[in-house]
């Protein structure tokens, strides 16, 4: 699933999409054993949508990095996360976040040496690898 699919429901751009997304979010765990991942870098459309919304509160496992104002204070709404625990996704450093898993929601703090092979592996930034 990417983002770029719920975006087109989530302006009313196409109902048909948004109905299929769910079958195979609803379906594929039960009949194919699998699991449907999503990856998004904007939760505010994703927060514009109902559909959206409903599969961002039914998911099983979430990590959720630094996120805007307006978008904490809708997460915080839709997934119980207390202002204590907000604190770990308002203005945090790269590698830090929340994890939701089973409704258990615990913050996390990941950081490695960027002097490091494993670094230079993982890394996401141009010219860093």
């Amino acid at each position: 699933m990417c983002d770029t699919y719920i975006v087109g429901s989530a302006r009313g751009r196409s109902k048909t999409a948004s109905i299929s997304l769910v079958g195979i979010v609803n379906s594929f765990p039960c009949i194919f054993g699998v699991f449907v991942t999503g990856l998004t870098q904007n939760v505010e459309e994703l927060l514009k949508s109902d559909t959206a919304r409903l599969m961002l509160a039914n998911s099983e496992f979430l990590i959720l990095l630094n996120q805007a104002s307006t978008d904490r204070e809708e997460l915080a709404a839709l997934l119980n996360i207390s202002e204590n625990q907000l604190s770990y996704i308002t203005n945090v450093s790269v590698g830090s976040g929340l994890i939701r898993c089973s409704g258990n929601i615990v913050p996390f703090e990941n950081t490695f040496p960027k002097n490091t092979d494993l670094y230079k592996l993982m890394t996401t930034k141009p010219g860093e690898s």
